[in-house]
């Protein structure tokens, strides 16, 4: 797998402190997952927030590129059934859209969901799509290293999504990528070009 991953928030959504023409067009979007493979970039990160991005994806045929999604944030102090079927629910909705069989993961992408009282139940439900084969790697995506300590001592995860660039390396000063790498976490960094 390249080391460098696609994201496509812009695909879906006028996003970017730089954006200027607002959400890319989708002339532009075959044009750069074009280019993506010929750079041998393979991964595609996206989610059901980034707009219709997942719509997009699935229209430019992105069958040959392992795709990240990404849960839906949940409001509730508790995560109970309700939260958890959301979970499937909205697993079923990306495929469709994104026009795959399973991804190659699915983050949860509000860590402190996964801290509230019930989040066992969400996990549940990921593993459960994992082992159906929707999902090949559970994951999260945090902003502090106590987030991520505080989830490494409750789920066992594949895959953790993270900010780092020259100018946010904390986690790496803290010693806990190591620790992850040597877990073998798959580390997917975002923000690494500012």
């Amino acid at each position: 797998m390249s080391k460098i991953a696609l994201g496509t928030t812009q695909f879906g959504i006028d996003y970017g402190i730089n954006s200027t023409s607002g959400q890319v067009k989708y002339r532009e979007v075959v044009e750069i997952l074009n280019y993506a493979r010929t750079q041998n970039i393979g991964l595609l990160d996206t989610a059901p927030d980034y707009g219709n991005s997942e719509q997009v994806l699935g229209d430019a045929n992105t069958q040959d590129f392992k795709i990240v999604t990404k849960t839906r944030h949940f409001n509730q102090s508790v995560i109970g059934d309700i939260e958890a079927n959301l979970v499937t629910s909205d697993l079923i909705q990306s495929l469709k859209s994104l026009k795959q069989k399973s991804v190659y993961g699915v983050l949860v992408h509000n860590a402190d969901d996964l801290l509230k009282s019930g989040a066992d139940k969400l996990f549940k439900q990921l593993q459960i799509l994992k082992q159906q084969g929707f999902i090949s790697k559970i994951g999260v995506s945090i902003y502090t290293g106590s987030q991520l300590q505080k989830v490494l001592d409750r789920f066992s995860i594949d895959i953790v999504q993270l900010p780092f660039n020259i100018l946010d390396n904390r986690l790496i000063n803290s010693g806990i990528l190591y620790e992850i790498h040597n877990q073998g976490i798959e580390v997917h960094t975002r923000s690494v070009f500012l």
